[in-house]
């Protein structure tokens, strides 16, 4: 398998993780790893800048999830919570 193919393999290997993160919160986790891992070795490849793109929605996520935890804890409100789902989709 070439470079290439390889790389993709593991941006759409990222994707669906992350994707998953709704269903299985581990999931996330277990893709931002990979991302974080193998990101060198897909360098100089069209799909450096999507592993770096799921990189960053992750902490974005993480970030609007904890907001969200701490409003649903505090006061009650979901709305957050259903914006950061709608964000992390939209940014797959």
């Amino acid at each position: 398998m070439d470079r290439q193919q390889q790389a993709r393999s593991l941006t759409l290997l990222g994707i669906i993780l992350q994707s998953l993160h709704v269903l299985f919160g581990i999931t996330a986790i277990m893709g931002v790893l990979i991302a974080h891992v193998k990101l060198a070795t897909t360098e100089n490849t069209v799909y450096y800048t999507q592993l770096r793109w799921q990189i960053v929605t992750f902490w974005c996520a993480l970030a609007g999830y904890t907001a969200a935890l701490w409003l649903w804890i505090e006061r009650g409100q979901v709305w957050m919570l259903i914006v950061v789902v709608l964000f992390v989709s939209y940014r797959l």
